[in-house]
């Protein structure tokens, strides 16, 4: 099983300029992790030798399941809370998912 599987180029542009019409975009590799990092310092350490914009859990089966059956994949994620911070007064779920829905809205929009 391969350790990276690319998102479709194609699908990752369209969605991307969607969602930078309604949000704050930042594209770049997503590391899937098995859990959340210990703390700041393991997921800095992450972020740092797989050159990772963010972690998830669920990116790669979304990707290998979009390879398997030929579907162009992309992903739109909205980030509540930096990798490692373990302080959720600090997290923002409601700003993340409402820029999320933003995002694939527009998308579908944009759609032909």
């Amino acid at each position: 099983m391969p350790q990276e599987i690319a998102l479709d180029p194609s699908a990752v542009r369209n969605l991307t300029e969607a969602a930078a019409a309604v949000a704050p975009v930042h594209c770049g590799r997503v590391l899937t992790v098995m859990g959340i990092p210990a703390g700041p310092e393991q997921a800095a350490a992450r972020t740092r030798h797989f050159r990772a914009v963010a972690e998830n859990m669920e990116g790669y089966a979304l990707a290998l399941a979009g390879r398997r059956f030929g579907i162009p994949v992309a992903e739109v994620r909205g980030i509540s809370n930096a990798a490692g911070d373990r302080d959720k007064s600090r997290w923002d779920f409601r700003t993340a998912q409402d820029r999320a829905q933003k995002a694939v809205l527009e998308f579908l929009k944009r759609l032909p």
